[in-house]
């Protein structure tokens, strides 16, 4: 560990491999995040491209390496079909955060969004070339999408909400937009709900009738989802739970922390 040249070595593999590492730990967050994967692929080859220019002007020596770090690149570039699709393409042409983008003149973004409307109005032509029209109206900055508290808007609040409140005027394109920015790029939300569903149901509380774990189950999963609108900075003076499930035979009660009321379950 004391080798210079070996230290040296993985501080390069950590500086050229650390952009996609991010790209990853963003697809496997608990937010949607379906339309942020291809303009964090874009960055991750534009950073690995500066990497390998800069160490093709450096000696001999490091020259070898940049070819190393090219085929890395090539082999990533290959293996970047396997990570976006359509899905995501709809998703990077919807955000408002990349509005400014000239998505529109990418045919594959273009493409995928027809085929997103085709999938959502099957044999509606009509709302089709709504939810188009709808599309352009976005991308142009026509009516409220042209003022300065909705554009302001885009980065400080989800992509989907942001469509439930400014896409009002085009329902269609709406309903697309709303849609496709909800979606999670990776299962990991899931894998973490049945993470939830088997700390409630262990070996010590595998005896409890169903309407009790229901209320448990109820309980720690609208627990999470308090405790991740907050973390977002998602604030309002009554943040309600989920209604509880059909039969439930808990006690409503109200608590008061930090100013937010919140409804729960007792569980009996």
């Amino acid at each position: 560990m004391n080798d210079v040249h070996f230290t040296s070595f993985l501080a390069e593999i950590a500086e050229f491999f650390d952009p996609a590492l991010v790209l990853l730990r963003i697809a496997d967050s608990d937010v949607p995040n379906v339309s942020k994967m291809v303009p964090g692929s874009a960055n991750v080859k534009a950073r690995m491209q500066e990497i390998i220019f800069a160490l093709s002007q450096r000696p001999d020596e490091l020259c070898g390496k940049a070819a190393m770090w090219q085929a890395c690149y090539e082999h990533y570039v290959r293996r970047e079909g396997d990570l976006l699709q359509d899905v995501h393409f709809v998703g990077y042409i919807c955000d408002p955060e990349f509005a400014d983008h000239k998505q529109l003149t990418m045919p594959r973004c273009m493409t995928a969004f027809n085929e997103m409307c085709e999938k959502i109005f099957p044999g509606d032509a009509v709302r089709q070339t709504n939810a188009v029209m709808g599309l352009s109206a976005f991308k142009h900055g026509d009516g409220l999408y042209g003022r300065e508290a909705t554009i302001l808007a885009a980065s400080r609040m989800p992509g989907y909400r942001w469509a439930q409140m400014f896409s009002c005027a085009h329902e269609d394109f709406q309903r697309v937009q709303a849609i496709v920015l909800a979606l999670f790029t990776s299962q990991s939300p899931t894998e973490r709900n049945h993470k939830a569903e088997a700390m409630c149901k262990t070996k010590a509380r595998n005896r409890l009738k169903s309407v009790t774990t229901d209320k448990v189950l109820y309980v720690c999963c609208n627990s999470r989802l308090e405790s991740k609108t907050k973390a977002i900075l998602y604030c309002e003076p009554y943040n309600q739970w989920l209604e509880a499930p059909d039969g439930a035979n808990g006690v409503a009660i109200t608590k008061q922390k930090k100013d937010v009321q919140v409804s729960c379950m007792l569980v009996s």
